[in-house]
């Protein structure tokens, strides 16, 4: 019929269509910013959260371009902006309404479609549903906004049509709508800020709407099912250099692992509230809801592959039977992801194991800071005395490090190599003072309190290199993740209270040694004169029992006793004066003697 216009040519309408996961460099951009809410399946929804956009300052994504946002022919609502344009040229026009973009009913013709025959209705409404199935508007079918609801339409018909055409007609608008409200949620969704995933997921939108119209649940299933594999593909890609590199590339900030590169591993080193392996990546919000479960797992599997990477370890992981197909219903992601762990866990255990050798510096701070061979500690105690009896600011660290070394190679530890790591460290503060500045541990008893007590202490004003003084390890990366600042400062604590420890037994001992001395009990033969006068001291002690009862009484028996008491006496003295040069050459050797051996010789003397 000569009065039913041609069906529009939608080849020769612009459209650029992108590839999935190809991102918007060649994606078509709506007008504005609005991004209308699509009712996509909860499948899709739950998979593909909105991106998380940083702040204005720091949005990594680039600004799309303004001829982007006002060449009508790249949005998609051409028609609206384009009779708006032509209403506003036209002279004498009434003002065009956005609410309202319909170009009239019967505009073309100058009647309505009620004037036709109902067979010439029918040919006529067809033609525009045709159009209005791929979110055109046709002579008679109009399309009016839905107030309050951005991205919403409804579909209008000439009311002037036959009511059954009508009614026919209005079965089929839901679709019409639906395909009105994806193609702009595709429109929307294609900028920059949105992300490589929204990206990906728009452009399989769009080869889909292009491609082939929904009918039956099983089609719809299988849809929903592709577009769900093409817009994973880029999440995929990024959780798969994760897992298998230990590497981040995220550049629109979609993926849930972030990196503080402000942090260095260098800190594990220096700084006792390091925290490089806790922070340096960490877990940003908007998980996906099913990895949730294994995000843990996920993190630390990049963080063992980064590590190894640092230390310029190449890993090669095989992708054969491990490569993320899919986030599928049949787990198989999840497999791959336990397998990525337990291959970056094992190969960063017998790197530092085997390379770095974990077990010997461990070895070796049980030898030397927990004193497992402390046979050095004893001989360096006693060379660097005079240097520990100083305060602390008065004592050479350069002094003590050199006695160290004397004192290593003096013993057994000479034959071990690690000894050669062993620095020495004098603090500036008691042991006490220095746990009430930790406040990670668990203390049962306050730190204040902790403080309070070691001010009380008097021997606080005299505190020497004895009390300070403790021993470190140079420890490099990686073995500083095993053995950072933190735990090294937990070494030395130990270390300090054994050192004083073993200085307070050598004290004991020696005033052992001195008591026994002093005591005779180191000299057998001054110990055997001692006995001999204790034993005729108790003998004349016994015979001066027996004759104090009869003292008075004079008899030949008393007189008996008397004579023998008087023995005991010269035997006494005899004993004494034989001890004197006993202790006079003696007293050469130890001269505490010296007053003893002249006491006794002043006796011998006045007798």
């Amino acid at each position: 019929m000569s009065s039913l216009r041609a069906r529009p040519n939608f080849s020769e309408r612009p459209r650029i269509i992108t590839d999935a996961g190809r991102g918007p460099a060649a994606a078509s951009f709506p007008a504005g910013n609005a991004s209308p809410t699509v009712p996509t399946s909860p499948t899709a929804a739950a998979f593909f959260p909105a991106p998380l956009h940083p702040p204005p300052e720091m949005d990594p994504a680039p600004a799309t371009p303004r001829w982007n946002l006002e060449r009508p022919y790249l949005t998609g609502r051409f028609h609206q902006e384009a009779m708006a344009a032509a209403a506003a040229q036209a002279p004498g026009s009434k003002p065009f309404s956005l609410d309202s973009f319909s170009r009239g009913v019967g505009a073309s013709t100058g009647s309505v479609i009620g004037s036709y025959a109902v067979s010439v209705q029918e040919l006529l409404v067809i033609d525009d549903l045709l159009s209005a199935l791929v979110g055109i508007e046709g002579r008679y079918i109009s399309i009016k906004r839905v107030h309050g609801k951005e991205g919403y339409v409804v579909f209008q018909i000439d009311s002037s049509m036959d009511l059954a055409l009508q009614e026919l007609t209005r079965r089929i608008f839901p679709l019409c709508e639906d395909y009105v409200l994806v193609s702009q949620f595709v429109e929307s969704r294609s900028h920059f800020k949105n992300g490589l995933v929204n990206h990906a997921l728009a452009a399989a939108l769009r080869a889909f709407l292009l491609a082939k119209a929904m009918g039956g649940d099983s089609a719809v299933r299988s849809l929903l099912e592709k577009m769900t594999e093409y817009a994973s593909a880029a999440y995929l890609r990024m959780l798969e250099r994760w897992v298998y590199e230990g590497v981040i590339d995220d550049p629109y900030g979609e993926f849930f692992i972030a990196e503080n590169k402000s942090l260095q591993k260098e800190s594990l080193t220096q700084d006792y509230d390091a925290k490089y392996w806790q922070q340096r990546y960490s877990l940003k919000e908007g998980i996906p809801s099913f990895l949730t479960n294994v995000a843990a797992m996920i993190l630390t599997t990049g963080k063992y592959l980064n590590v190894m990477r640092e230390c310029g370890h190449n890993v090669q992981v095989s992708l054969e039977n491990s490569k993320l197909m899919s986030f599928g219903s049949n787990h198989q992601y999840l497999e791959c992801i336990k397998s990525a762990y337990d291959f970056a866990s094992g190969e960063l255990l017998t790197l530092m194991k085997d390379k770095y050798d974990l077990i010997g510096k461990l070895r070796c701070l049980k030898r030397y800071l927990l004193l497992d061979q402390g046979d050095f500690l004893v001989h360096f105690m006693d060379i660097a005395r005079e240097e520990l009896t100083k305060k602390p600011e008065e004592i050479s660290a350069e002094k003590l490090q050199s006695l160290l070394d004397i004192a290593l190679r003096s013993t057994a530890a000479a034959s071990d190599p690690t000894h050669e790591e062993l620095i020495c460290c004098v603090e500036r503060s008691s042991l006490l003072k220095k746990l009430a500045t930790l406040k990670d541990l668990d203390c049962t008893c306050p730190a204040d309190k902790l403080a309070a007590a070691d001010v009380d202490q008097s021997m606080q004003l005299s505190i020497t290199g004895l009390e300070t003084f403790c021993l470190s390890n140079k420890v490099q990366w990686p073995l500083s993740l095993v053995i950072s600042r933190k735990a090294l400062t937990k070494y030395q604590l130990i270390f300090r209270l054994l050192f004083h420890c073993k200085h307070v037994i050598q004290i004991h001992d020696f005033f052992l040694q001195k008591c026994l001395k002093e005591c005779l009990l180191l000299s057998p033969e001054l110990l055997v004169k001692v006995e001999k006068l204790k034993a005729l001291c108790l003998q004349y002690a016994t015979s001066i029992q027996l004759l104090m009862p009869s003292i008075d009484v004079a008899n030949s028996e008393n007189t008996a006793k008397a004579g023998k008491s008087r023995k005991f006496e010269a035997a006494f003295n005899s004993e004494l004066q034989s001890l004197a040069p006993t202790l006079s050459n003696s007293s050469h050797a130890e001269p505490y003697l010296t007053h003893l051996a002249q006491c006794i010789l002043g006796v011998r003397v006045d007798q």
